[in-house]
């Protein structure tokens, strides 16, 4: 993370001994907002390894962070499933989240056209990251090559970013943020950190 962050003047490190809570296997999103409310330490990022995350839908998550639109800094946390835990990508992904992020798939506010017409107000709302039609879907990748055959409504076939840290490649091809990514990160640090 340390090595990710360092252009934008961030450097992390342990504040104390971490400490081992006795709780749940799992947990769904309200329980761990509890976790967080009970343990939280202020000015802090709080990160919780636990053995599992459920989704709303009922599957398995790597990780969850609380964006900045959701909550004032001192009420935001990460939470990291372990097993996921084993490589930094998972604490960067979160971190991206934590500082402002969304996926590079995102389609909350429609889906990105593949020509960048509508990538101001769709997709993650980031223009340098190129439409991003779910790199989880079986068939997308091979080795950290795109072979996906998906198109946008205009017929466009996709060329999405497998090296991004906000998409859903897999962790080993995973490294870097876009240049813009960065500007909305920093943006977020300046105006609640300093």
């Amino acid at each position: 993370a340390n090595r990710e962050f360092k252009d934008l003047g961030l450097h992390f490190y342990l504040c104390g001994s971490p400490r081992y809570l006795d709780g749940q296997p799992n947990y769904t999103f309200n329980e761990a907002e509890g976790l967080n409310y009970g343990q939280h330490v202020s000015n802090t990022i709080n990160i919780y390894l636990v053995d599992g995350i459920k989704a709303p839908g009922g599957g398995l998550l790597c990780g969850l962070s609380k964006f900045p639109f959701q909550a004032d800094p001192d009420e935001r946390y990460i939470m990291l499933d372990k097993e996921c835990a084993i490589t930094e990508v998972t604490l960067v992904h979160e971190l991206g989240h934590f500082y402002g992020l969304l996926h590079t798939h995102e389609d909350r506010f429609g889906r990105e056209l593949v020509n960048g017409n509508n990538c101001h107000f769709a997709g993650d709302l980031i223009c340098d990251t190129p439409a991003d039609p779910n790199l989880v879907l079986p068939n997308s990748l091979y080795n950290c090559d795109y072979i996906g055959r998906r198109v946008d409504i205009n017929g466009d076939l996709y060329r999405p970013s497998v090296q991004n840290f906000m998409s859903y490649a897999p962790p080993y091809c995973q490294q870097q943020f876009s240049r813009n990514q960065k500007s909305i990160m920093r943006a977020i640090i300046q105006e609640e950190y300093t």
